[in-house]
């Protein structure tokens, strides 16, 4: 499929001077600055510099390494995309539908318009998310041959999809033409290449839950124009919840790979540790925060990271994972860090006993000097029950002498 340049389809109207909500924002120097809305900030810029407003007075801050945290996705039509992105509509209905399919594009109404990505960029398309039965934080993004359609009643159509607009989705399958109406599809999964797409510069999240990858992102007192995919669009800064660089100076260590990891079950259930998500799936959320960066490990269980040269501080926020509703158990661990100096693993931090429903607390450790980061997750109260816990903004700060 030839790959078509994406266009600038949805501008809101009537954009008017409006900052952000009130955000957290986290700078490299580690300042900390609390309650300050956004007023302008440019991804393409070189030193990633912001300007807030702090009790009505604007100030500029160098280095943003995050402002603010996502939000939960609202249960409305969204798109998901192969690089782990999702857009949500910003309503739950239209006349004219709030998504459609052709053969070159898939189009979201958002806004006064549509905003159209290239059909090979959408993995999942989600029309009934109450009765797809599933989180679009978790789904299935492995590229496969052939489109899916999740029916409402259960059953899965398999083929091609030729069309959908507001009235009938048009497929194939096993070279048999079909047509049905929208309203008899929860979610349809698209064929993908595997072909790579542009290197993001930050993440956005938004106060409707969405959460992307980002090419570009500017912010000023007349709203924000970001640029997903290739596709261009705009709005008002108030709905903004997240604005973190993914070329800001630090490294996450979700964006690397470990030298090694160790889980030790306390009985025989291994776990594996989560980049970026929860052990369960979702969004990273326990101790009365939320983040779209980070490491999820269950007790007991070791991480361990090369460190270059350059690297002096390590800086996360600890916590446990937010039970899910139904559960009965309350989890507690013990974080520790240790650096590896002349080939000796030497104590750097032990936490408190971490409970579930703790707040979360933040670490900000001396590395210079260490050949290796180890982080380690020990079991406390009551076994390993509940023990999913959470390294949030998991990161390396090179700082200026």
């Amino acid at each position: 499929m030839t790959r078509m340049r994406p266009r600038l389809l949805a501008t809101l109207l009537g954009l008017s001077a409006s900052w952000s909500a009130a955000g957290e924002p986290v700078v490299l120097t580690g300042e900390r600055i609390e309650g300050a809305a956004l007023v302008a900030y440019d991804s393409s810029a070189a030193r990633r510099s912001i300007r807030l407003l702090v009790d009505e007075i604007e100030r500029e801050a160098e280095g943003l390494v995050r402002w603010g945290e996502p939000r939960p996705p609202r249960r409305r039509p969204a798109l998901v995309f192969a690089d782990g992105s999702w857009l949500l509509s910003d309503r739950t209905w239209s006349i004219g539908g709030l998504v459609r399919i052709d053969a070159e594009q898939v189009k979201l109404r958002r806004g006064a318009g549509w905003v159209a990505f290239d059909r090979d960029t959408v993995r999942w398309v989600v029309l009934d998310a109450d009765v797809a039965g599933r989180r679009i934080e978790t789904l299935d993004l492995t590229p496969s041959d052939d489109d899916t359609a999740l029916l409402v009643g259960g059953d899965q159509l398999t083929g091609r999809v030729a069309s959908l607009d507001r009235k009938t989705l048009k497929f194939e399958s096993a070279g048999e033409p079909l047509e049905t109406t929208p309203d008899t599809i929860a979610a349809i999964k698209l064929a993908g290449s595997g072909e790579s797409f542009p290197e993001p510069s930050c993440l956005i999240g938004f106060r409707d839950g969405s959460l992307f990858r980002a090419e570009r992102l500017t912010v000023s007192s007349e709203g924000f124009t970001a640029t997903l995919q290739g596709a261009e669009f705009a709005g008002r800064a108030s709905t903004l919840s997240l604005v973190q660089p993914l070329d800001s100076g630090v490294t996450y260590l979700s964006d690397l790979e470990p030298i090694d990891y160790r889980h030790t079950p306390y009985f025989d259930l291994a776990w594996p540790f989560t980049r970026d998500r929860g052990l369960r799936g979702g969004l990273l959320a326990g101790g009365g925060v939320r983040r779209a960066k980070g490491l999820a490990t269950h007790s007991a269980a070791r991480l361990i990271y090369r460190l270059d040269g350059d690297t002096q501080r390590f800086r996360a926020t600890l916590a446990i994972a937010d039970p899910p509703a139904e559960s009965a158990t309350a989890g507690s661990v013990v974080f520790r860090v240790y650096l590896v100096k002349g080939g000796a693993f030497e104590p750097a931090y032990e936490s408190p006993i971490v409970r579930a429903g703790d707040p979360a607390a933040s670490i900000d450790l001396d590395c210079a000097g260490a050949a290796a980061l180890a982080l380690v997750v020990d079991y406390a109260d009551g076994g390993d029950a509940g023990d999913e816990a959470l390294w949030l903004d998991a990161r390396l700060v090179r700082t200026e002498p």
